[in-house]
């Protein structure tokens, strides 16, 4: 009777708020019912985004999202429908029995204790509270804005020396994907992360051209400053050189890509730092150039005349270009940003990140 009435549902809807699956997301599975759950990072081996579920934060928003993407898309129901029923049939349904047998008769054994929670009242149903058990759980000592697939998570844990990093992202999918690579990520909008100082330091790596606009770009940086003990570090495209890249029909290959609203360039970056300072949210900061392009032969430029949205330049489908042209004005693939924390030195942790060039330094006219 029950597996029927969850068959003729559209949709099953559970939160998992400790780190273990409940068996009512499996018995929706099991009755061929499409299954929307929260991310989590202790259920994650079992649940995969468009496969057997669909995942998303806690937050309302996020969770009606996904229910209209179900109930609108009968595709994706029917693909979610046939990913959970091929779940169930490789659970190991005698031994998951076996265990609820004997959580019912030694409810007081260790093992049922760490299944299960022992006050309801005190689970965490704010946004900000779940993201701080999450950090406590994991000793994440560094964040990961806008992680996508996770690999900034590697080489700033290699350079700057974090222990453990935690990626964060508002696509369930790319969270996936960064969790497959073998990687902590949590679906989460950066925007309910408490102001509190929570981690050593936080990275923002190639996001901020993807933010709307510059509003949301200054809450990102103000966030980041506002939970880093130590630093935080910014990486994004360098968009100071298009007026002299035009005048000799080139342009950077990313300079009119459509999902890259985006565009601060170094004044931009210094007004906003500078504000910030102002308000106290950091220390001190630098602008950098990184990764010089020296003449139109490197491949990261285009022909100003190709179609946008390209990606590096391929003579075998891209128009031609200006060849051998060396440049006499400044022209980078990378601009660069480090903000230091009250009583930090400035430089100490970026040692091994060096830049090519330097634009600006905050204590320079102080």
């Amino acid at each position: 009777m029950l597996a029927e009435l969850y068959r003729n549902s559209h949709v099953g809807l559970v939160f998992m708020l400790t780190p273990h699956p409940s068996y009512q997301p499996l018995e929706y599975m099991a009755s061929g019912c499409a299954t929307v759950s929260n991310a989590n990072l202790g259920t994650s081996w079992l649940f995969k985004h468009e496969q057997n579920s669909l995942l998303s934060s806690i937050l309302p928003d996020d969770v009606a999202a996904n229910i209209i993407r179900l109930l609108e898309n009968d595709r994706l129901r029917e693909q979610i429908i046939k990913g959970g029923l091929e779940t169930t049939k490789k659970m190991d349904w005698k031994f998951a029995f076996d265990r609820i047998k004997e959580f019912i008769i030694n409810p007081d054994s260790k093992d049922t204790k760490n299944y299960t929670i022992p006050n309801p009242e005190k689970i965490s149903i704010n946004p900000s509270d779940e993201f701080i058990k999450i950090l406590r759980k994991g000793n994440f000592d560094y964040l990961d804005f806008g992680c996508s697939k996770g690999n900034s998570l590697n080489w700033s844990k290699r350079l700057f020396g974090g222990k453990q990093g935690l990626g964060i992202d508002i696509d369930p999918k790319k969270v996936a994907q960064a969790q497959t690579a073998g990687h902590n990520a949590v679906v989460f909008d950066i925007k309910n992360i408490p102001e509190t100082k929570l981690v050593r330091f936080t990275v923002i790596s190639h996001l901020l051209q993807y933010l709307p606009n510059e509003n949301d770009v200054k809450t990102f940086v103000q966030k980041a400053c506002q939970i880093s003990t130590d630093f935080v570090f910014i990486k994004q495209p360098y968009f100071d050189a298009d007026g002299y890249l035009f005048q000799n029909g080139l342009k950077l290959f990313f300079s009119d890509w459509t999902k890259q609203p985006n565009q601060m360039t170094t004044l931009s970056l210094f007004q906003l730092m500078r504000e910030l300072k102002n308000e106290g949210l950091l220390h001190e900061f630098s602008i950098h150039g990184k990764k010089p392009i020296l003449s139109s032969d490197d491949k990261h430029l285009q022909s100003i005349n190709a179609p946008i949205d390209q990606h590096h330049f391929d003579p075998s489908k891209h128009s031609p270009k200006t060849q051998g042209l060396k440049f006499e004005f400044p022209v980078f693939y990378e601009t660069v940003v480090m903000i230091s924390m009250s009583g930090v030195s400035h430089y100490k942790h970026f040692k091994k990140f060096p830049t090519d060039a330097t634009f600006f330094e905050s204590w320079s006219v102080d």
